[in-house]
């Protein structure tokens, strides 16, 4: 807990986390023992921050393969139509039945889950995806590309497509605040997307572009993290926080964020954290939470991880967030939960008089 007395104090800190070292890079791979016709694949997935994210043991499970010959336009027969490819304990990824190499070079795009698939066989780089609103559904999606491929072991690097989101919730030290967490979620999103993959890319975001977010004006999107049971948080002289709350999976877009400032703003309409949970200590309160965001946006393959401090005096929410369920009087915006007690002192100004006569 000592890192967190370093913390800036603002009610909500992100940082960024781009996938960065591969689990297996690929330099010191052994040829595999199999017949030389068989075509084999080596799949890869650059790490993130740990969660559920796909990496090359959840890939194992089985990665949908599309193969074209290369220098040929595309069809809607490729040599490959989303074949399953799976890894035993051991080896590289083969399909059932097992697919042989033709007399030519062909050019191999991957996907994971397999339950994503090209909307057009004949353009492999182009799918659409649609995030499930429960975290405990959703999946992390990446994909491969690599060209003319002849004979040879097929060495495959998958990229994160979607924006990963967590979470960690802090006590303020000296706040007197216990915090339970029953869930989180974040409202008004868009949910689904079309997506392209760039096969030129050389880093994170460029491999995707991103369009037709949806729905965006207004995004009513909500993605819920349940806990099981609910996560306690003790007041201390510290600042005492949770361990990191991963991960949503959320499509890429530009934010337009609820902003407490905005006028008219209630009933919030932008995007916003909410957590329904319960503030006990030198307060008591009991339900939603809701807490401002300051993302503009959300990139594919970039993993944010949203502080909330409650019971920080310094915070423009007085560290405690707002009711979205209550407006205040006006109706312009939610209701503010803690309202930190300020006193305003003032003392009369000392007046000098003459000494008086005192007769004994």
């Amino acid at each position: 807990m000592n890192s967190m007395k370093k913390w800036m104090m603002i009610p909500v800190v992100t940082a960024l986390v781009i996938s960065g070292c591969s689990e297996n890079s690929g330099s010191s791979i052994e040829e595999p023992d199999l017949n030389s016709n068989e075509i084999a694949i080596d799949a890869f997935v650059p790490k993130m921050q740990k969660g559920i994210d796909a990496t090359t043991s959840t890939l194992a499970s089985g990665i949908s393969i599309y193969a074209y010959q290369t220098g040929e336009p595309y069809s809607a027969s490729p040599f490959m139509k989303g074949t399953l490819f799976t890894k035993p304990s051991e080896g590289y990824w083969t399909s059932q039945p097992v697919m042989y190499w033709p007399m030519y070079p062909l050019d191999f795009y991957g996907f994971y889950p397999k339950s994503v698939a090209p909307e057009n066989v004949a353009e492999p780089t182009k799918f659409s995806y649609t995030v499930l609103p429960d975290v405990a559904n959703q999946s992390d999606v990446v994909t491969s590309f690599v060209g003319k491929q002849e004979r040879d072991l097929v060495q495959m690097e998958y990229h994160h497509a979607l924006s990963k989101v967590n979470f960690r919730i802090v006590s303020y030290a000296n706040s007197g605040l216990d915090i339970a967490v029953n869930s989180i979620a974040v409202k008004n999103i868009p949910m689904s997307a079309d997506f392209t993959y760039n096969t030129s890319a050389t880093g994170v975001p460029d491999y995707y572009t991103v369009s037709n977010q949806a729905p965006v004006n207004p995004s009513t999107g909500i993605s819920t993290l349940t806990e099981k049971t609910p996560l306690i948080i003790k007041g201390s002289t510290v600042n005492e926080a949770s361990a990191p709350i991963t991960g949503m999976y959320l499509i890429p877009h530009k934010l337009n964020n609820w902003a407490y400032t905005q006028t008219n703003a209630y009933p919030m309409t932008g995007t916003y954290i909410n957590i329904n949970g319960e503030l006990t200590g030198v307060t008591d309160y009991k339900g939603n939470i809701a807490i401002p965001i300051v993302t503009t946006e959300w990139q594919p393959g970039y993993s944010y991880t949203y502080n909330i401090i409650f019971g920080q005096p310094g915070g423009s929410t007085g560290g405690g967030g707002y009711n979205p369920d209550k407006p205040t009087t006006g109706g312009n915006k939610p209701e503010q939960i803690l309202m930190p007690i300020q006193v305003s002192v003032t003392v009369d100004k000392w007046i000098d008089v003459s000494e008086p006569d005192i007769n004994l």
